[in-house]
């Protein structure tokens, strides 16, 4: 059963709730919540039997918060908290439909496919938790709507793609933990700058690349531990990270970084153990010292022939030319001489003939 299909069914489930809700007596919010329960397969601990249709509001059922709203202090729902009831299914869109839902909390359950983007309607999202799930597919674009949101947690799920740069959208994120997934690609530009107030992030055990963000580094208020552990990232490690809070632990293990490991702020404070597992890093605090760069007295004296120069120098033709002309008049020279002293021996030779 397709996801398309199971949306247009709860699809169809609510207009008929919305049909008969003189007979039911179940307002809007109840009405998606119905749709949900309907998503679910497996209920083995029954947290959703009281879940009843009939009665006007959800707000006693299993689970549901609700808080009086406007002039006419209708009761709305705006939490829907289920952690730990091993529920099978599927999370649908509907749910998009609950306006002043604030918090949802979903955490170990066994929830699977992905977020459908129509979640994301509801904008008033301040907390939204499925760690512990079997979530797939990507992070919907449409998590920048949620502008108030504080807290995303999609730990230990399934989830693929990037993490999307509408992430930076959220300003008011303190927590945003979305270890071990598969998340893959390079980290968005300008979550140091984007994310001003965040107080923990934790992104180990997935599949990111590239170089890490020198931005990260102007995460001030981080609280505990930076986690990017266990990924693929490559490069050297931000001076930046110096300006994080001395207390941060920075855990940067099992990467690809190399280079030397700078020594400044909050990374001077780091022990070993928080860069092990990059073959390419030196330096303090690790026992393994850097390459020392070639000294002047260690290279050989050579002519400068300057940047555009790739043969002999002016100076130098003009000492060849001059040589060679010095070495002409000297040949000149001598064979002029070997000719005359020739010139006499024979002259002698001939007066000694003469007299004999």
């Amino acid at each position: 059963m397709t996801s398309k299909f199971i949306n247009w069914f709860l699809l169809w489930v609510i207009i008929l709730h919305l049909s008969f809700r003189n007979v039911l007596g179940i307002n809007r919010d109840g009405v998606a919540l119905i749709a949900f329960k309907t998503a679910i397969l497996e209920d083995p601990q029954g947290s959703l039997d009281n879940w009843n249709a009939s009665e006007e509001t959800p707000c006693a059922w299993n689970g549901i918060l609700c808080t009086q709203i406007g002039h006419d202090k209708e009761l709305r729902v705006v939490g829907i908290i289920i952690p730990k009831r091993q529920l099978v299914g599927i999370i649908p869109s509907v749910l998009g439909a609950l306006v002043y839902l604030r918090r949802v909390n979903m955490r170990h359950n066994r929830l699977n496919r992905s977020l459908p983007r129509e979640l994301f309607n509801a904008g008033g999202l301040q907390s939204l938790i499925f760690n512990g799930n079997s979530l797939t597919g990507p992070l919907p674009e449409e998590i920048g709507k949620l502008r108030y949101l504080q807290n995303l947690d999609l730990s230990f799920n399934s989830f693929v793609g990037i993490i999307p740069p509408a992430i930076n959208n959220c300003t008011r994120l303190r927590r945003l933990v979305l270890n071990n997934n598969n998340f893959s690609g390079l980290l968005p530009r300008g979550m140091g700058n984007g994310l001003p107030i965040l107080q923990q992030l934790d992104l180990s055990y997935n599949l990111l690349n590239g170089s890490i963000p020198p931005d990260l580094g102007n995460l001030t208020h981080l609280q505990s531990t930076l986690q990017l552990s266990n990924n693929f990232f490559t490069g050297s490690i931000p001076a930046s990270f110096g300006n994080l809070p001395e207390k941060v632990s920075i855990d940067l293990t099992y990467n690809k970084l190399t280079g030397a490991i700078p020594q400044n702020g909050a990374l001077a404070n780091q022990g070993p153990t928080a860069f092990l597992g990059n073959p390419g890093l030196c330096g303090s605090p690790l026992q393994k010292s850097c390459p020392t760069p070639p000294t002047s007295s260690s290279i050989p004296n050579l002519p400068n022939l300057g940047p555009s120069h790739t043969g002999p120098s002016v100076e130098m033709v003009t000492n060849i030319k001059f040589s060679s002309t010095k070495l002409l008049f000297f040949s000149k020279q001598l064979s002029s001489s070997l000719q005359h002293s020739y010139l006499r021996q024979e002259g002698n030779l001939g007066c000694f003939s003469t007299n004999v």
